[in-house]
């Protein structure tokens, strides 16, 4: 049994999951760095859940400058 290559992938689909990917991450990506930031801001959360909002914005920004 042989295992698909990547001769066998569609071009097409290739394409398109390369849009589909590229659309996200650079419309979505900056929204929910800015709001996990917004939200540790905010002093009316508890302590707990700014530094939870804080550190979800550092691995987010972390990972969309590794990409």
């Amino acid at each position: 049994m042989e295992m698909a290559g990547e001769a066998d992938t569609p071009t097409a689909l290739i394409i398109g999951y390369v849009l589909t990917a590229s659309g996200i991450l650079l419309y979505f990506g900056p929204l929910l760095v800015a709001r996990s930031f917004e939200g540790m801001a905010d002093g009316a959360k508890h302590c707990c859940a700014r530094c939870a909002y804080g550190l979800a914005g550092v691995f987010l920004l972390c990972s969309f400058a590794y990409c």
